[in-house]
């Protein structure tokens, strides 16, 4: 389980909370495809260095805050 409980915990005016806003909109399309190296999906790439999942990731962006 991650530590993100709402979009307050993703500190997005940070750097850090910028680039994975960035990398999930990479990812968010292409989540089920293979990435490059073909070990992981796309969506298990961003769970991998973010350490929450692109559907929660998802959820949280879609709150009122």
């Amino acid at each position: 389980m991650s530590d993100y409980k709402c979009k307050k915990d993703l500190n997005l005016e940070v750097d850090s909370g910028d680039l994975m806003l960035k990398f999930a909109r990479h990812c968010w399309p292409i989540r089920m495809n293979m990435a490059p190296r073909g070990k992981y999906t796309w969506g298990e790439v961003f769970y991998n260095a973010h350490g929450i999942s692109l559907d929660h990731f998802k959820t949280l962006m879609e709150e009122d805050s």
